[in-house]
């Protein structure tokens, strides 16, 4: 007996040091995630303020797309470490096949309905009928990493469905850029976990910071490179954010049918089947 017990013990204790040393290889991982974070949005923010004051002369273009393409890069890794370090807080684990089987069936449904155009802009830029709700949905329910690259395959077909572009940086800015960027829609899931239909506030605002990350690479896009458009006395990044703002007029129907879907508790109770926590 006393053998049984001392094998016991030792078992426990390490199962204790085990789980002990698991928590503090989290518990590191979780800080250099942040630290990382906060480093890259630092930079991507002195990037952006340095975009306001670019040169004039010959090499003007070249300076802005360099100092964009390194705003963007440090502002992608924000986003992705951000997103790994919100997922491991919540410690979430997802079911791989129903995120391949989901991410398959939602964004050839994203796509079909991006064909449904309520208004086409002349220099890029279409209203359409609900085609970003499948990919905010796919990211609130498999996470914002599988979120992102769902986005960004997306944009990649909206390129072949017909893009507009007239540099090689434009395009990214326009097309799997900002689409990937709706795959932060899934951030704010479980924040709201103890408030009364915390589901609806958590997608509805999700959506928005997607909205306003997509907004952001637009403007970009605009204010380089097609500046030239502005009318006579008004400011590019005017022109830029008045001529973008089609995003959000794309995206409220979008965030108005995410809204009424997760009022349903049966819906929101399918939904979160997907996600074992």
């Amino acid at each position: 007996m006393d053998q049984d017990n001392q094998t016991k013990q030792s078992t426990q204790t390490t199962q204790v040091s085990q789980n002990n040393e698991q928590n503090v290889a989290s518990s590191k991982k979780k800080t250099i995630m942040l630290i990382s974070t906060i480093a890259a949005a630092i930079i991507a923010c002195i990037l952006f303020a340095l975009s306001f004051v670019l040169p004039t002369g010959d090499n003007a273009d070249k300076t802005a797309v360099l100092i964009l393409s390194f705003t963007i890069f440090f502002a992608g890794v924000t986003a992705v470490t951000l997103s790994s370090y919100l997922e491991l807080k919540k410690n979430v684990k997802v079911n791989h096949t129903m995120a391949i089987a989901f991410g398959g069936v939602l964004i050839a449904l994203a796509f079909g309905l991006s064909y449904v155009k309520l208004y086409e802009l002349p220099m890029g830029g279409t209203i359409t009928l609900l085609s970003i709700l499948p990919i905010c949905l796919y990211s609130y329910m498999f996470g914002t990493k599988r979120g992102i690259a769902m986005g960004l395959i997306y944009g990649i077909l909206q390129i072949i469905q017909g893009a507009y572009f007239v540099h090689p940086v434009q395009l990214l800015l326009d097309y799997p850029l900002p689409f990937a960027a709706l795959g932060i829609a899934g951030c704010l899931r479980g924040r709201f976990a103890k408030v009364k239909k915390g589901a609806i506030i958590e997608i509805v605002l999700g959506m928005i910071i997607a909205l306003v990350a997509r907004y952001i690479c637009h403007i970009l896009s605009g204010v380089v490179f097609f500046a030239d458009y502005a009318p006579e006395g008004m400011s590019p990044w005017a022109y830029s954010m008045a001529y973008n703002s089609f995003v959000f007029v794309d995206g409220v129907p979008a965030i108005i049918g995410a809204a009424i879907m997760f009022a349903s508790t049966t819906l929101t109770k399918q939904i979160n089947r997907f996600v074992v926590r």
